[in-house]
């Protein structure tokens, strides 16, 4: 009798792992994480800076505007506060030069007060 080997239904699984499919499916995966974080960072690169742009030329308002001046103008001019008790408002440069020249000007310093021995 000659036995013909018949091929079961059952199938088993190989023993061995397919290194070389994993390894390429590892490095595929890595090259796609690495291209898609370098893309990521481009469009937040272009984004960042799209925003940057945008702030730096839009129209300043003019409330901002006016404001700037007002503020210029308190910082850089004259003003008589109150004329009968002699306050004036003088830039801060003006002052200084007023004070280095006049130190008799100056309001005497307070003495410090301290708690040492007192009971």
């Amino acid at each position: 009798m000659i036995e013909t080997k018949q091929k079961s239904p059952i199938r088993s699984e190989r023993d061995e792992v397919p290194v070389g499919k994993l390894a390429a499916l590892v490095v595929g995966l890595l090259g796609a994480l690495i291209v898609v974080s370098l893309v990521v960072v481009r469009i937040f690169n272009t984004t960042t800076q799209q925003e940057i742009f945008a702030k730096q030329l839009a129209p300043v308002p003019a409330e901002v505007i006016a404001q700037r001046a007002k503020d210029a103008a308190a910082l850089n001019g004259y003003d008589v506060i109150d004329k009968a008790a002699g306050l004036y408002h003088i830039p801060i440069e003006r002052a200084l030069e007023y004070l280095v020249a006049h130190p008799e000007k100056l309001a005497p310093w307070p003495k410090a007060r301290t708690n040492r021995g007192a009971k």
